[in-house]
């Protein structure tokens, strides 16, 4: 068989492709954090023809096996499972996400797939010593603290950014930045990023809408807002539709998180708006604190005093231990925001 005919072997048996008027194509789902999955459309060579350079810079090999830890329902793992069998590398695939289950599979794999919340629960469990070498990381912006803590468990992170109907657009580089994916155009239009690539979805299935968008040459959007620096290369800030309007300013969650996950004592953090009776809405941090201890809320209130203009700062500050992740590993926004209201979230407040 050949590698795109191993990939198709998976997709085919996740239920993932099928033949319209004789045209192979695959219908996966977003894995955002909306809950509210969306069905994309996109031909099988719109993942394959980016399967090479991702080998190239994963150093992935026909001996490694390759823990994929949520379902294929997802396009995130289910890429993942393509690409691994194309490589001819071994899979070790799991029903669903479960941090001590995913943690003692790790212990027989030398690669991973993985979310950003994801990797912080297993780094919380892998003992040390083990195989697992490199983990690709997508799904969500890497924390600097995330990294440094798989740095030290000698764990190589090649972190990525991508959207479901975009696939890969950006990607770490030795050098620290985050620039084009091989293959890949990027250009920013008043801080959205557009991207114009082999790696598209042609759209969305049926009746399902969403948000991307194209023009007449070839560049493509889902709306998610970055800005960009030589030394940083892209800074992706969040999807214009998590925006926080409070009190006439417009705050990105991914502003704020960004600042708040160099905190001391943050392990992962989630920025959400909740209602509010004269701001409209009031910015919400929710913590989950590392194992080191939680911080105190007035140590993180000047942290972000430091760093964030005071719209952005938020006004009320939580702890969890556990944050809620969608099917896919990325923070369920809308869960957590219906928790804090509800009280279901098991959410301590940070004095």
């Amino acid at each position: 068989m050949t590698p795109r005919d191993r990939a198709v072997a998976v997709l085919a048996r996740a239920g993932l492709l099928h033949v319209r008027d004789g045209h192979e194509l695959l219908v996966l789902y977003t894995s955002g954090s909306t809950d509210v999955p969306r069905a994309v459309v996109r031909t099988v060579d719109s993942w394959t023809d980016s399967f090479d350079p991702l080998s190239e810079i994963t150093g992935i090999r026909a001996a490694d096996r390759v823990l994929i830890p949520a379902p294929l329902s997802s396009s995130l793992f289910a890429f993942a499972a393509a690409h691994t069998a194309a490589a001819g590398a071994g899979i070790l695939d799991l029903p669903r996400w479960h941090p001590q289950v995913a943690a003692a599979a790790a212990g027989e794999c030398t690669m991973a797939h993985v979310t950003p919340p994801m990797l912080d629960a297993l780094l919380d469990r892998l003992p040390p010593g083990g195989p697992l070498r490199t983990v690709i990381c997508g799904g969500a912006g890497l924390p600097r603290a995330t990294r440094e803590r798989a740095d030290l468990a000698g764990i190589r992170v090649v972190d990525y950014y991508g959207a479901a109907e975009l696939s890969f657009v950006a990607i770490r580089h030795p050098d620290g930045a985050m620039r084009a994916f091989p293959g890949a155009e990027i250009e920013l239009r008043d801080e959205v990023v557009w991207v114009r690539s082999p790696f598209l979805a042609e759209g969305y299935d049926g009746r399902t809408t969403g948000p991307l968008t194209r023009d007449d040459e070839g560049w493509a959007s889902v709306g998610d807002r970055a800005v960009w620096s030589d030394a940083e290369g892209l800074t992706v800030l969040g999807r214009g539709d998590e925006m926080v309007l409070t009190g006439g300013a417009s705050v990105l969650p991914g502003d704020v998180e960004q600042v708040i996950s160099d905190a001391p004592g943050v392990a992962g953090v989630v920025v959400v708006g909740l209602p509010h009776h004269s701001l409209g809405q009031v910015v919400t941090a929710v913590i989950v604190p590392s194992t080191d201890g939680p911080p105190s809320g007035s140590a993180l209130r000047r942290h972000a005093a430091a760093r964030l203009s005071p719209a952005h700062r938020p006004r009320r500050w939580y702890a969890v231990d556990q944050m809620p992740l969608t099917p896919a590993g990325k923070p369920a926004r809308g869960r957590i925001r219906q928790g804090l209201a509800d009280g279901t979230l098991g959410a301590r407040v940070l004095p």
